[in-house]
């Protein structure tokens, strides 16, 4: 089988089961959580061990309201502001058409809106894993 590159359309940000409408560009963020120290025996030598990872999704999409048809499986921007507003952890669920997808919980760190006169609005939504990040078998 040939190596595959995938394009942004096929990348998609779930929350809960629903997918959140209008989406024109996410990203994942990876960064390891680093223990740094320095004993006696150590001669000064800083040591330092990965002791985890810090894990943050962003999405931006065109602001929408979502219709009553969809609204089963879409989430418009009114859905994605109360779940920022609840402070509470939501499910995720972030795939890759061919590629495993991941999931777990995560807390929405922020919410903004951006529109300019003539321009059509846009919100950005950015999420912080909490606990585990598993992978869905694909």
């Amino acid at each position: 089988m040939a190596n595959t590159t995938v394009f942004g359309y096929n990348v998609l940000l779930k929350i809960g089961a629903k997918t959140i409408v209008g989406t024109t560009s996410n990203s994942l963020d990876i960064n390891k959580k680093i223990k740094e120290s320095i004993t006696k025996d150590d001669q000064g030598q800083t040591r330092a061990k990965a002791v985890g990872n810090e894990i943050s999704l962003s999405v931006e999409n065109l602001a929408t309201i979502v219709d009553v048809a969809d609204a089963a499986t879409k989430l418009g921007r009114d859905e994605v502001i109360a779940l920022a507003l609840a402070n509470d952890p939501v499910t995720i669920t972030y795939s890759m058409a061919g590629a495993d997808a991941y999931t777990g919980s995560a807390l929405i760190t922020s919410y903004s809106e951006k529109s300019g006169a003539e321009d059509e609005a846009t919100v950005s939504l950015n999420l912080r894993v909490i606990g585990a990040f598993t992978i869905v078998a694909g």
